[in-house]
Order: structure tokens, then C-alpha cells, then sequence
């Protein structure tokens, strides 16, 4: 007899043992281990068409040949359907490993679940098919949709944490994920954590502000926090919206919270500032200054030489009939879409952005620098 959960997911049409595969750059409790540094791109959102096409393949064309592996965070496909698998495999057949006859090897993957996974689905069978030995095992022939893994660069060791951020999604089995999470985090062994989910704690984009949705990705930092050193967080990174933004609440020894959504989904509205009451703030929080100032910087650029509409560089500066209200990049005239590359190189941390131009082409035009010393030293290209 086939198991319960399989046999629902035959019933609609989704059988995850025929589904296409990919290679896992690391499983739960794995390492990625090297002398020199240990290279991630990272991305969300990636179930778009042309759009994303082009960021797969400038992830390929910069890193390819020295990243370990390419972390995506979550909303890969519109639903958990044998076709949009599918469609999942044949767009990012440029970058990744897996079974597609004729391809060259590639990178191989570090899948984070968002909502559209889940849709039709929501056990996560067809990931899990993808996605072959994903996930921490959690008794009871399960696995969790959360897992980490070591990245071990000379004698530093940084613990990522790839988590479920859907509270409400995962029921009972939320609970779960956070007994499992005090366990891999107490030991102490490691040099500091990197934190990937799909929804942000602060979040600036989207029709409306709406961060820390559902109140789980909060919670999950928070969790953290009640069991280790605070400074031992440095680095979280989230998909959330369709757009690409940079934050840091609480200064340069603080937190660097990245939002990696740009991955080609329809690009939406990013705010410079907004508040951030349901992320547990008073106050509202801002685009980190530097990233804002390079992205504004690439703006001015980009309408020298293509005559952007006058409304929509209004709107970012909070001038003319903007001006008192929220400044904003409007993606009709300035999509953020982009992607991410992360360098772990000892103690230190490096982080760079790659914007995608309205004509296709990328610039790298941000960068961070974490050191135990400075915290974190932002940096303009």
C-alpha cells in the first residue's frame, strides 16, 4: 500500500518519484569545507521567465566556476505541480545540476521553501522530490523543510540555518523546527551564523509595508537569540517581495538583513523607509545608506543616458508632488531585480549585489564587509 501522503499527491497528479532532480550542495548537518574562501549566490523568487533567465545566467557567467552552490530562497515555481517542476528544471537547467539529458554539471542547489511551494501541496512532496535528501530528519520516516549545514573556511566555521519561515503552515510541525533549531545552535563549535528563509523580519517592498508575515520569521530570530550570544547572528537572508534591498536596524555590529527577492518574479514597489511596528519596532526602519545611495546613484545614471519618466525619480528622491511622503524606486521605471553573491573567507564576511539594469546587463553596485573589529563597512561601486 502507498504511503498516505504519496497517495494524495498521485491523486493530484503530482508524483514526486518522476519529477526531474537536482544535487544538493550540502544536506542537514553537512560541510562545505576549504582552505580560501567558500563563495554562495544567493537569489529568491526565481519563477519568473526572461527576467530570471537572465539572472542564472549572469549567476553562471560571474561565480559559477568558483561558488560552491547557489542558495535559493524559496517561490521557484507558481505551485507544486509536475509542470511547473517541470518548468522549475528547464529555466534553471543554465545554473543547476540535475538528470536533464545533455546538460554539463553545474551548481548544485541549497532550496529554501516559500508559500508558492507549498501551493497544492502543502507536505512539500514535490521539493522534496526535487530535491532528493533535503531536509532534517524528524522521526517517524519525515523530514523537516528546514536543515543546516557548516561552511568551514580555514579555521572559521559559520553554521547556516535554513528554515521554514510559514508559522502558520507548518502546524504542529512548527514546534518541531524549534526544538530542532536549539539543538544545532547550543554546541557552540561554530564562529557565527548565517540565517536563510523565505519571509523577512524587515521587509520594504510590496504593494503595502508587510514585514515578519505571520509572525514566524521573528519568532525564529528571537528563538535564537534566547540560546546564543547575540553577536553570534550576523547575517540574515530572505526572499520576501520581488525586490532587492539591504537593512541594518541595529547598526554596524548589529544584524545585516538582506532581502534577495529580486529574483525575476514581477518586480514591485521597494520603500526607502517604512515602520516596522510588526517587526517589533517603534520606530521605522531604512534601506542600510549606502545600499539606498547606490541605488539611487544608479538611477541618476541609468536616466542620463535612457530618460527615465520624471514621475518615477520624483518618487525615489521624495521631491515634487512626492515630496513629505515615503521615497520609493517604482519598478515600472527602476526595477531592483538583482541577485546576491556571498564570499566566506576566515572570520570575515563579504557580500556583494549585482543589479539588473532595465536593459538586461548587471553592474555590481553594493557591497558589506563584516570583520569581528569594524562590524560592518558598507561600499559603493
Amino acid at each position: 500500500m502507498l504511503p498516505l501522503l504519496l497517495t494524495i499527491s498521485l491523486a493530484f497528479g503530482l508524483d514526486p518519484s518522476k519529477l526531474p532532480t537536482h544535487r544538493l550542495a550540502a544536506d542537514d548537518g553537512g560541510r562545505i569545507t576549504a582552505d580560501g574562501p567558500i563563495t554562495l549566490a544567493i537569489v529568491g523568487n526565481t519563477r519568473g521567465r526572461d527576467v530570471t533567465e537572465g539572472i542564472l545566467a549572469d549567476i553562471r557567467q560571474t561565480s559559477a566556476a568558483s561558488a560552491a552552490g547557489v542558495a535559493l530562497l524559496g517561490d521557484t515555481v507558481e505551485a507544486s505541480t509536475a509542470g511547473a517542476w517541470k518548468s522549475f528544471a528547464e529555466r534553471h537547467a543554465v545554473l543547476l545540476e540535475g538528470d536533464l539529458p545533455g546538460e554539463a554539471p553545474r551548481l548544485a542547489g541549497l532550496p529554501v521553501v516559500g508559500d508558492h511551494e507549498a501551493r497544492r501541496d502543502a507536505r512539500y512532496q514535490g521539493w522534496n522530490g526535487v530535491w532528493p535528501g533535503v531536509g532534517a530528519a524528524i522521526g517517524y520516516n519525515r523530514v523537516g523543510s528546514w536543515y543546516h549545514f557548516d561552511l568551514v573556511s580555514g579555521d572559521a566555521t559559520w553554521r547556516v540555518l535554513m528554515l521554514d519561515s510559514a508559522k502558520e503552515r507548518l502546524g504542529s510541525r512548527w514546534g518541531e523546527q524549534l526544538a530542532w533549531l536549539k539543538r544545532v545552535i547550543t554546541d557552540g563549535t561554530y564562529t557565527g551564523l548565517i540565517v536563510m528563509m523565505h519571509d523577512p523580519v524587515f521587509d520594504l517592498a510590496g504593494p503595502d509595508v508587510e514585514m515578519n508575515v505571520g509572525g514566524g520569521p521573528l519568532e525564529l530570530i528571537a528563538a535564537i537569540e534566547d540560546e546564543v550570544d547575540l553577536l553570534k547572528i550576523r547575517l540574515v537572508l530572505a526572499a520576501g517581495h520581488h525586490a532587492s534591498q539591504a537593512l541594518t536596524p541595529d547598526g554596524p555590529f548589529g544584524v545585516l538583513h538582506v532581502g534577495a527577492g529580486g529574483g525575476g518574479a514581477s518586480a514591485e514597489l521597494l520603500r526607502r523607509w517604512g515602520p516596522a511596528d510588526t517587526a517589533g519596532r517603534d520606530a521605522d526602519v531604512q534601506l542600510e545608506p549606502l545600499f539606498d545611495l547606490s541605488l539611487l546613484g544608479a538611477l541618476d545614471k541609468w536616466n542620463r543616458d535612457h530618460d527615465v519618466p520624471e514621475v518615477v525619480v520624483d518618487q525615489a528622491k521624495a521631491r515634487g508632488s512626492f515630496e513629505g511622503f515615503t521615497g520609493a524606486y517604482d519598478p515600472r521605471g527602476f526595477p531592483t531585480h538583482g541577485w546576491w553573491q556571498l564570499m566566506v573567507s576566515g572570520e570575515v564576511l563579504r557580500l556583494y549585489f549585482r543589479l539588473r539594469l532595465p536593459d538586461g546587463s548587471f553592474q555590481t553596485i553594493y557591497g558589506q564587509t563584516f570583520t569581528a573589529e569594524k562590524g560592518w563597512k558598507a561600499q559603493q561601486f
